[in-house]
């Protein structure tokens, strides 16, 4: 017997086959959601989107923190590194 039927991970929507142990207040949803940066459930869409939108400014800065320092001076991707034995 499955409690959830549907999860919304990201802009994907998902069927479930199988129970979810979930806390017990989230079990009387039909339609689940999961943040797909942070895994954080929520039950409400409005809940939902408001999260969004406060990680998409969090991301937002990270990115712009994390991208000059991933890039060489010509603008070119770092090469990944690799090791040998």
């Amino acid at each position: 017997m499955k409690n959830i039927d549907v999860i919304e991970f990201g802009r994907y929507e998902i069927d479930t086959w199988y129970f979810s142990p979930y806390p017990e207040e989230y079990s009387n949803c039909s339609k689940l959601f999961i943040c797909e940066f942070c895994l954080k459930y929520m039950k409400s869409p409005a809940t939902y989107a408001r999260h969004k939108v406060r990680f998409s400014v969090a991301g937002r800065a990270w990115h712009a923190f994390l991208l000059p320092a991933l890039t060489q001076s010509n603008g070119r991707p770092l090469p990944s590194l690799s090791i040998n034995r």
